[in-house]
């Protein structure tokens, strides 16, 4: 099977516009790529995208933010431009969905190509290749083992800049795309349906550093222990609503955020232990 054709790229960008010059280079190099127009939201364009504000509140303690929702809106039509695209070519396995400063060149593009053919994953699985909070394992990057590159992670660290669904998970995403908005791009509750995995060589960041899309305000003790609270009461209707069991709902609206805010919070004690020490400088 030619591995060109068995992976297809999708753009969340247009050609002429791309913030990524390594990623422009690529899509001009390449006979078969789709874009996807970004979405720009206003406050008027709200009500209109049938936006579900309510549940927004119960699984983040807030509404989403104007360009929280168009970015949402945009991997929504990702992954129907590419699940379209499947059903008129049998031959395609994966889409690599990138965003438009996702610093992408031809190599990378190989290696991830050669990981995802040799994964022969079945199951309805999603794979991740940016996130600052995942290792990567540099030692053996002249030389990957591409048969053991993907390895499941059991919590969904965030991260959307690159990634890739197999036909089956597309499947199963596009199945939601009529549901309301009420998730950011990464990644909405219904995705834990999916294998999550990660690539142990291979990482694909945003040319201009993080995106500011990406940041996730922390909520003090008091307001995280109320929503816990809310999120409890209403964890069934939460689970039915995005088709996912209770233990998954719990997992990733409770206790995951509560292992990492922890964590987040050890790291800054152990920061300021160090510098009180001598031990750091935090300017550095």
């Amino acid at each position: 099977m030619n591995p060109v054709y068995t992976v297809l790229l999708v753009v969340i960008g247009l050609p002429e516009s791309l913030r990524s010059s390594t990623l422009q280079t690529l899509v001009s190099q390449m006979t078969r790529c789709i874009f996807v127009e970004p979405v720009l939201i206003n406050a008027g364009d709200r009500i209109l995208n049938c936006i579900d504000e309510h549940q927004s509140e119960l699984v983040y303690g807030r509404r989403l933010s104007d360009s929280e929702v168009g970015c949402a809106i945009a991997h929504r039509n990702a992954v129907s431009k590419a699940y379209e695209e499947f059903g008129r070519d049998s031959m395609l396995e994966w889409a690599l969905i990138v965003e438009d400063d996702a610093n992408l060149d031809a190599t990378t593009l190989g290696r991830i190509r050669a990981e995802l053919i040799a994964a022969q994953l079945s199951l309805p699985s999603l794979v991740s290749f940016y996130s600052e909070k995942m290792p990567r394992d540099t030692r053996s990057l002249d030389a990957p083992d591409t048969t053991n590159a993907l390895k499941v992670y059991r919590q969904w660290v965030a991260g959307a800049v690159c990634y890739a669904v197999n036909q089956r998970g597309l499947a199963d995403i596009h199945s939601f795309s009529t549901q309301p908005i009420s998730c950011i791009a990464d990644w909405p509750l219904h995705y834990s349906r999916l294998k999550f995995l990660k690539s142990v060589y291979t990482r694909v960041n945003e040319v201009e550093g993080r995106s500011s899309i990406g940041y996730r305000p922390r909520l003090g003790v008091g307001k995280r222990l109320v929503l816990h609270i809310r999120q409890l009461w209403h964890i069934r209707k939460i689970a039915a609503n995005y088709g996912v069991t209770v233990l998954a709902a719990v997992n990733q609206l409770i206790l995951f955020p509560a292992w990492r805010d922890s964590r987040a919070r050890l790291e800054l004690i152990t920061r300021l232990f160090q510098f009180r020490t001598g031990r750091i400088d935090l300017k550095m």
